[in-house]
Formats: structure tokens, sequence, C-alpha cells
């Protein structure tokens, strides 16, 4: 069995930035590669978060963004390490999700 891509990723729980995924297609009009690209870089910040034993984007503190920052410049589980522009590039997805979240109410 071939492993999904990143399009057929199923996002589970409470950490699904689908609808941000979304926004970011229709309201604010991105690419179909950025929005892939970010799509990527957040699955890889959900599996973190789920290894790291968090469920929901509130639970998420400053030490928790740094260790990320870290295991993507090491890599992780089935991630392998990112380079330093890769690395700014999954945070600023990871924060903008984040900054989604708490303008929509979705994190508290």
């Amino acid at each position: 069995m071939a492993p999904k891509s990143s399009n057929d990723w199923s996002w589970s729980g409470n950490l699904n930035p689908q609808d941000f995924l979304d926004y970011l297609a229709v309201e604010r009009g991105a690419s179909e590669h950025t929005v892939a690209a970010y799509r990527r870089d957040l699955r890889r910040y959900v599996a973190y978060l789920q290894q790291a034993g968090i469920s929901q984007l509130a639970e998420v503190s400053p030490l928790d963004m740094e260790s990320y920052v870290q295991a993507l410049a090491e890599g992780f589980a089935e991630f392998a390490p990112y380079a330093p522009a890769s690395v700014r590039r999954a945070l600023a997805a990871a924060r903008s999700w984040h900054r989604y979240a708490l303008d929509n109410g979705l994190s508290k």
C-alpha cells in the first residue's frame, strides 16, 4: 500500500487546520502551491504536537514552540531534518494557524 500524499492526509481531533487552509485559499487568495506548502508544514506540526501529547492548540506553550523548532532542525519520527529556511517557513505556518485560531475564537 502506497503512503498517503500530503493531500490525502486526514486530520483528526482538535488539531485540524483544514478551516485555516480553506481560509488561506478562499479569503486570502493563496495559490494552490502555497496552500499545499502550508498543509505539509502543518501536517508535520500536528504530528509533533501529537507526539508531545498535546491535543489542542490552546495547550501549546512557548517552550513547546522552541522544542518544535529544534525538532524541525534535527528531524523527528518519519520526518527528515529541515534546512534553516524551511524551519522558518514551517514556524511561520504554525504561528499563522495559531493567530487564525485566536482571531476566530477557536483557541482560548
